[in-house]
């Protein structure tokens, strides 16, 4: 089955960012369109080696709140996601989401799938992006009670 992958829009605060080459990377320039770019936001990764962790492990789990960008440096057309603790700043709290593609979006809840390269392995990955931590446990609290 295909899955319907949502467009990148380049919106402030959306996420999505690609460097047009206006300026150099890293400038000062290029960190502040990241800054405008960026969703402040908390992720809960929701595979492990490629398996789905169950609802009620990622409950109890702590999860990262922190910029998020979508940029597509030197892997045009794939995009990479990215959780940074400023977006000006090139430091992963996360590993890179490679070949993220934005699956759903509902009410400022999106799901981003893609891959997690680990060992020169690719697994299944997916990130549930909430605008909270406290929205995420709400969230996952209902996917326990589902039975999920």
């Amino acid at each position: 089955m295909h899955k319907s992958i949502i467009p990148p829009s380049f919106e402030h605060g959306s996420g999505w960012y690609r460097q047009t080459g206006a300026w150099a990377p890293g400038s000062m320039r290029d960190q502040e369109a990241r800054a405008l770019a960026a969703r402040q936001c908390a992720v809960v990764v929701l595979y492990r080696a490629g398996q789905r962790i169950p609802a009620a492990e990622l409950l109890r789990a702590d999860h990262l709140s922190g910029s998020l960008l979508l940029m597509d440096d030197y892997t045009h057309p794939h995009w990479h996601a990215r959780l940074l603790s400023d977006p000006a700043v090139d430091m992963d709290l996360l590993p890179r989401l490679a070949r993220a593609q934005l699956e759903r979006e509902n009410d400022g809840v999106r799901l981003y799938g893609g891959i997690e390269i680990e060992r020169h392995e690719e697994r299944r990955q997916a990130w549930l992006v909430t605008p909270t931590l406290r929205r995420a446990e709400e969230i996952l609290r209902a996917m326990v009670a589902q039975g999920g």
